[in-house]
């Protein structure tokens, strides 16, 4: 069964979990632009009170914590929690435009939001398993990455981050060539 466009949310969920740099802990979403600018690059968009940004950045290590789940067991319980704790009800698209839309059940930027994430996770999840969601393993970077590769063997969040392993490893080789 092909979920389409539905898993686009695991997209907006990669992209949600990276607006904090994990090793510096440097904080990109301060303020309700920075989260709509966000919406908006995933084609969304939605009101956003200041006054959520605490609950959104709450949602956000609960996100990243499917992608640093270590096994199936617990990316899909993830996942399930997630939808128990932001639901959707799925309705007709509006007229003319065809298909299913799923809605968030809450009206507020965080409900909207995990909602979204959530059941974007979970269709990609379906269609695609579970490990094709993780984090980088470059030694310098813990951003998440989604695998879209042919032979699911992505290791690194970015072409940037695989060169820079690549070069870590080879230096290291070199040095160690040199002391043999």
């Amino acid at each position: 069964m092909d979920f389409g466009s539905f898993c686009k949310g695991a997209y907006l969920a990669r992209d949600f979990v990276n607006t904090k740099a994990w090793f510096s802990g440097k904080e990109r979403l301060t303020g309700p632009d920075e989260v709509r600018a966000l919406l908006r690059r995933h084609d969304l968009d939605r009101r956003v009170a200041k006054a959520e940004i605490p609950r959104i950045h709450e949602l956000r290590d609960r996100v990243r914590s499917v992608f640093a789940a270590a096994d199936e067991v617990s990316v899909r319980r993830q996942i399930a929690t997630l939808l128990a704790d932001y639901p959707s009800r799925p309705e007709l698209a509006a007229s003319g435009e065809g298909g299913v839309t799923f809605a968030p059940v809450g009206n507020d930027a965080v409900s909207w939001l995990g909602a979204n994430v959530a059941t974007g996770l979970a269709f990609f999840v379906a269609q695609h398993g579970t490990a094709r969601l993780g984090l980088c393993g470059a030694s310098d970077c813990d951003d998440a990455f989604v695998d879209e590769s042919k032979n699911h063997t992505k290791h690194y969040c970015s072409v940037g981050c695989t060169r820079n392993e690549n070069v870590r490893a080879f230096r290291a080789r070199k040095r160690k060539s040199e002391t043999a």
